[in-house]
């Protein structure tokens, strides 16, 4: 059955913090302010959603006498092995590149197979005859000019979906599509969200892997940096 909410009173929530304080946990907005005012440090170490938090909870730290870490943000890295170095090489793609969604990669990669040339073959000669039209009679450049622009977005759409089809029956580049964002953007997360520590340590050993990694740590930048173990 759905409970009623009802109105908690200031001494029913002072006796519940004094009584049993597990009870209570504060949102994850402003959970920053509460852990400086119980552990008071000089530098919070986090990443770009932390750092998030800590800038929209910013304006209430005066408001309770309590005096905010310097925000620092954390180290962050992107693994890359060589199977998926290899793949990435093969389909000339960057590995920032890969954090696109799978749809919008395939059809980038698509036109790079397809007739470049084909948004300025459906034109034609459009965009001249317009111009011409227009140059002869004013009245009609600002429709001339919407006219382009509207078939110009729907040629674009056009190639775009070509691009798309000729790529999702290229079924070697959907696969290694697949393959590097299972690697890099899997579940179309950053890698760092969904692999923890343990599962790159087992693969590449934990001494080489944090040798690697403190060797291309750059404080006080939260650019990814790409190690290829």
């Amino acid at each position: 059955p759905r409970q009623r909410v009802g109105i908690v009173r200031r001494n029913e929530l002072l006796a519940a913090a004094r009584e049993n304080p597990l009870r209570l946990s504060s949102s994850a907005l402003l959970r920053p302010l509460v852990q400086d005012s119980l552990l008071p440090s000089v530098a919070y170490v986090g990443g770009p959603a932390e750092l998030g938090y800590l800038a929209q909870c910013a304006p209430l730290y005066p408001l309770f006498g309590v005096r905010p870490a310097l925000a620092a943000p954390r180290a962050r890295f992107r693994l890359i092995d060589a199977r998926t170095a290899s793949i990435l090489k093969t389909l000339n793609l960057a590995p920032a590149e890969v954090e696109t969604p799978r749809a919008e990669l395939l059809a980038r990669l698509g036109s790079r197979h397809a007739n470049l040339w084909l948004q300025e073959q459906l034109l034609g000669e459009l965009p001249r005859i317009l111009s011409a039209a227009a140059a002869k009679h004013p009245a009609l450049e600002r429709a001339a000019r919407r006219t382009r622009v509207s078939v110009e977005r729907a040629t674009a759409k056009f190639v775009a979906r070509h691009a798309r089809l000729l790529a999702l029956e290229d079924e070697t580049i959907a696969q290694r599509v697949d393959k590097v964002q299972a690697a890099l953007f899997p579940q179309e997360t950053p890698q760092e969200r969904i692999d923890a520590l343990p599962f790159h340590a087992a693969r590449h050993g934990f001494a080489a892997l944090k040798e690697l990694a403190l060797s291309r740590i750059k404080p006080g930048e939260a650019v990814v940096e790409d190690l290829y173990p």
